[in-house]
């Protein structure tokens, strides 16, 4: 059976996403799992195969924005801080009208990419899929 390269490289590209997301919830696991064991052994850290793996207890922090722009001078604020748009509000604010083209035009730079969306195939798409393969 000749299948079509493009269903081909497209089952290959789901599986391989299918794949990530089975190893990202392995990693997860085992990280509970290893913490677990270290609270038991009493043990931060343990030597494997000549790797040592070492639990740290850590804090993801978070900032007030309005409370430190009360509390440091202006210059200080501005090292610290990074302002950013938000693409989402910026495209439906320039649709409405809110933002002019060329104000657009004047702001933006455009980067290439390749993103690839997966999305539940109607039947329809499928048996389209289908006979693209067995005509090939």
């Amino acid at each position: 059976m000749n299948m079509n390269t493009h269903v081909i490289a497209s089952r290959q590209y789901v599986a391989a996403l299918e794949a990530e997301a089975a190893a990202k919830r392995a990693v997860a696991t085992a990280k509970e799992l290893l913490v677990e064991a270290s609270d038991r052994a009493g043990r931060a850290t343990c030597v494997v195969d000549g790797k040592a793996v070492t639990i740290t207890q850590a804090i993801r922090r978070s900032f007030s924005l309005d409370a430190l722009r009360g509390l440091v001078d202006s210059a200080v604020f501005a090292v610290v801080t990074k302002t950013s748009v938000d693409a989402k509000s910026f495209d439906r604010l320039r649709q409405n009208g809110s933002i002019a083209a060329t104000v657009e035009d004047a702001v933006t730079n455009g980067t290439p990419y390749v993103r690839v969306n997966i999305t539940d195939a109607t039947e329809a798409e499928q048996a389209e899929q289908d006979s693209a393969s067995k005509a090939l």
